[in-house]
């Protein structure tokens, strides 16, 4: 009695660990929708409040509505610009060089002029000569003193001459008299060896070079009047203009006023009319209208990014609310959600900036096949709605936004065609074929006419091929870096030619044969029970590969001959019956099944008791003291759905073939008693199976076991026929 009210117990903690508190869980999935719709509804005003589409205009179109402007937008008055620019080159001024080479050269011709007077002053010629060889050099009108001097006061003089000159070309001797006096010219005139700027102040007209100079002399020469005579006769020879118009530096001195030239922007506040209805559109209105959309352009992709980061953040909260999979599980989601949203953005951004092809070759389906690959089927639909509802506020050309949901939608409706690792041909060319009678027939609804309809139809075998390449190499490394299994690869594992099957087959028959029944067990009842049908199913197949090291060892490979655990102790079979499982998980990281696979392989025995060996020792006086943990399996128990319909189904599938010729009725009450053994045993507590789902498996098992006990036909002898 008192064992009994432990047993009520048990079951009653038991099922209060099972059952879910519904009503909570309800409550919560409301809130969840309720704050996901206000989230949603409040985005979608406040984006489209401020990136509502601008419609194109053409030049000289009449404008029937009044276009205020979208956003705060800066923009430039192109015909006040350039008026301003054309003043200012207008205003460009004229470059001048000072030229002191000039300068340099009239006093070398200077020097070398007195040396020949020099040389005809101490000649033994008569004076007369001399003087007329004085005045072919430097003039016919020469001073008396010509007569009079000699070489020593001409070495004298020399030096005061060459000063004279130099202060001379230091200030600049400039012809263009015109340019200089006009207030209107700007002139600029800088030194040609160094570019400091001379004032042109101090420049020395041509027509007043020979005033100038007699005012050197003087300042020089003060009271010596013959002397300054002399030196005038000898100077006026060498003045020279030395300032002279640069039409190389004056262009590019106005082509440097165009490249500093900063045009003046007029900021355009968000409401106001930029063109009024009636109106003709002309150049400043088109360009006010390109500048805005441009704003609005660079605006609404930093507001795409906030909004992907407000979705990440969103979805985060809410896998980890409803924990429907267990915490590490949804922590993985949330990784692969935020990896494809991040993926997505960058992408579409990338194309519609740099790319310049039509959206219509942005592989949008690449990014649905990896939500519903590597996350879910609700996933990859939640995707779905949300990026082409954002989408087409991005772009509000309804072609786009149609053959993303078109293509998309066609590929959730019947993803079991796009399981495998490469599609088939003949799905390809049929989906090709539907997504372009779509297409064509939504360019046609859009008034284009059916040439341009047809010439859109060139990028739907390019948006196909990106889609489908990028999607699956991308589901492919994700498979690789975080060892996990989608849908793509468990598929291409029930493929028969698959080395591990093969393996199995031929090393192992039996359980080979064990391992589809209860495949084909645990995918009838993760159906019941909406689990992953095709993991339970590829999990049944695999979970007992690690049998292919020692299959004699297991009753269902021991065809013929004695139990080769009858001549060893219990513990030391014990051993070899566990040893199957690591050796298993073993195998499947070496073939690269997967993280889940590997979970359910290990899992696929919990922790239960070897109840035939630990019996078995029990009756053998020496060794029946030893403790029941080392008769039991090392675990861990089943964590998930799938696994623990799998340690089920094993255990299903071992009763009913030792039962296969007793009444239905005692299968029956055998395949209760498995399901009691484990929920006392606490193998299903790591698992989120329900009570509820726990009878609607035990009711898939009894339905499929009465399915394979039909009775054949026996055919009359006289015919031939066989069972």
């Amino acid at each position: 009695m008192k064992k009994k009210i432990q047993s009520d117990k048990r079951l009653h903690r038991l099922k209060n660990s099972l059952i879910p508190e519904e009503e909570s869980a309800r409550r919560l999935r409301l809130i969840v929708v309720f704050s996901l719709l206000a989230i949603f509804a409040s985005l979608a005003l406040f984006y489209q409040e401020n990136t509502y589409p601008v419609e194109d205009v053409a030049l000289r179109e009449v404008i029937r509505e009044d276009i205020p402007a979208r956003i705060d937008f800066q923009w430039v008055d192109r015909d006040q610009m350039e008026a301003r620019l054309r003043e200012r080159l207008d205003n460009a001024p004229k470059v001048y060089l000072l030229d002191e080479n000039i300068g340099e050269s009239e006093q070398k011709r200077l020097m070398a002029d007195i040396a020949k007077v020099k040389k005809i002053l101490t000649s033994g010629t008569s004076t007369d000569e001399k003087e007329t060889a004085v005045k072919d050099i430097w003039g016919k009108e020469s001073p008396d003193l010509l007569k009079r001097m000699t070489a020593d006061q001409l070495n004298t003089l020399s030096l005061i001459f060459l000063n004279i000159l130099d202060a001379i070309y230091q200030k600049g001797i400039i012809n263009d008299r015109f340019f200089l006096e006009s207030p209107t010219i700007p002139v600029e005139i800088r030194r040609k060896n160094d570019n400091f700027l001379v004032e042109k102040e101090s420049l020395i007209f041509r027509n007043q070079a020979e005033e100038f100079l007699h005012s050197l002399i003087r300042r020089y020469l003060e009271g010596e009047r013959m002397y300054s005579e002399f030196t005038f006769y000898v100077l006026k020879n060498y003045l020279r203009e030395n300032v002279y118009f640069s039409e190389e530096l004056t262009v590019r001195r106005a082509e440097s006023i165009k490249l500093d030239y900063v045009p003046e922007t007029v900021t355009i506040r968000k409401g106001e009319i930029i063109a009024r209805k009636g109106e003709i559109v002309d150049e400043t209105v088109a360009d006010k209208i390109e500048k805005m959309k441009e704003k609005l352009s660079k605006v609404v992709f930093l507001r795409l990014a906030g909004f992907f980061l407000t979705l990440i953040f969103l979805m985060a909260v809410v896998f980890l609310l409803l924990r429907q999979e267990g915490y590490w599980h949804n922590i993985q989601k949330i990784f692969f959600w935020s990896v494809i949203n991040f993926f997505f953005m960058v992408s579409f951004t990338m194309f519609y900036l740099f790319s310049g092809l039509p959206l219509y070759a942005f592989p949008f389906l690449a990014f649905i096949i990896m939500a519903y690959f590597l996350i879910d089927l609700k996933a990859a639909l939640f995707s779905l709605a949300f990026w082409t509802l954002l989408l087409s506020v991005f772009v509000p050309d309804f072609r786009f936004s149609a053959l993303w949901f078109l293509s998309s939608l066609l590929f959730l409706a019947e993803p079991g065609r796009f399981r495998l690792r490469i599609p088939t041909l003949s799905t390809l060319l049929k989906y090709l074929a539907v997504i372009m009678v779509s297409l064509f027939f939504i360019e046609l609804s859009t008034a284009h006419s059916g040439r341009e309809a047809l010439s859109a139809l060139i990028w739907v075998p390019l948006y196909v091929l990106l889609s489908f390449a990028g999607g699956y190499l991308f589901v492919y490394l994700f498979e690789r870096a975080h060892n996990i299994t989608t849908e793509v690869s468990l598929n291409s594992l029930l493929d028969w030619e698959n080395p591990l099957l093969r393996q199995l087959m031929s090393v192992a028959p039996g359980t080979y044969r064990h391992s589809l029944i209860v495949s084909e067990l645990a995918g009838e009842a993760a159906k019941a029970i909406g689990g992953d049908v095709l993991l339970a199913q590829v999990g049944g197949l695999y979970h007992d590969i690690g049998k292919v090291k020692r299959p004699d060892y297991f009753i269902e490979n021991q065809m013929y001959g004695p139990n080769r655990h009858d001549n060893l102790l219990p513990l030391m079979s014990v051993r070899i019956l566990k040893n199957h499982v690591e050796e298993g998980a073993l195998m499947a990281r070496k073939y690269g099944l997967g993280r889940r696979l590997i979970a359910i392989i290990r899992e696929h025995h919990g922790t239960s008791l070897i109840k035939y060996f630990y019996l078995k020792n029990l009756k053998d006086e020496k060794h029946k003291n030893i403790d029941e943990k080392y008769f039991r399996y090392d675990g861990p128990k089943p964590s998930t759905k799938e696994s623990a319909v799998i340690f089920l189904a094993d255990k299903v599938e071992a009763v009913t073939r030792l039962l296969f010729n007793s009444p239905f009725h005692h299968v029956q009450e055998r395949i209760s008693k498995i399901f009691e053994d484990a929920l006392f045993d606490r193998q299903l507590e790591n698992c989120d199976l329900t009570l509820r789902d726990l009878n609607t498996v035990k009711e898939a098992f009894v339905e499929y076991v009465r399915g394979s006990r039909h009775k054949r036909i026996e055919y009359p002898k006289e015919t031939g026929g066989k069972e």
